[in-house]
């Protein structure tokens, strides 16, 4: 049998890609840029590539595909796309997903800060700290890692609704704080 090996279309990001890029897998935009409602080129039906690396920051979904055409976010067959949330002064989930019609594949969500038993709890939004935060309907969120995140692994809110986790795998997240742990998978 033949199998021919289909080369990706759609969008591509890179952890080195630029907010003027034109989303080419030559030319690879930001992931910021690719996932606003405001700036991504990408529409409903699309796909999102991830390029294998650490992307640095937080980052807020807010694009929407549709019924029936859902916008696509994975990494590159074979590759590994991880978002690291630890920045000094950032205090919100490695992926923050507000838009709607979203399928969202085998990203790796975490934080690479160390600092987890003496946090303090009157901070606002130390539970923020998530690896997957869901606030809009209609998303899947599959076969996803969420590890090593000081809030919890994955945030799923009652705004959330006809969504679905399938598949993931969360672990190592939470932080001790007053002789107890805090936060949860």
């Amino acid at each position: 049998t033949n199998l021919a090996i289909e080369t990706p279309t759609g969008v591509f990001v890179s952890p080195t890609g630029k907010s003027t890029a034109t989303g080419a897998q030559n030319d690879p935009l930001d992931l910021q840029t690719a996932l606003s409602s405001s700036t991504s080129p990408a529409n409903p039906g699309d796909t999102i590539w991830l390029e294998q690396g650490v992307y640095k920051g937080s980052f807020t979904a807010s694009i929407s595909g549709s019924s029936g055409f859902p916008i696509s976010i994975k990494p590159l067959p074979g590759k590994r796309a991880i978002l690291d949330s630890y920045q000094s002064g950032i205090n919100d989930a490695a992926l923050r997903v507000d838009g709607q019609w979203l399928n969202i594949y085998n990203i790796e969500a975490a934080s690479s800060d160390t600092n987890r038993g003496s946090i303090n709890e009157a901070s606002p939004n130390v539970s923020a700290k998530s690896g997957i935060a869901v606030f809009g309907a209609n998303n899947n969120i599959y076969n996803c890692l969420s590890y090593d995140n000081i809030g919890g692994g994955i945030d799923f809110w009652k705004t959330a609704t006809n969504s679905t986790l399938h598949g993931n795998i969360i672990y190592n997240n939470g932080y001790s704080a007053q002789g107890r742990g805090h936060s949860h998978g």
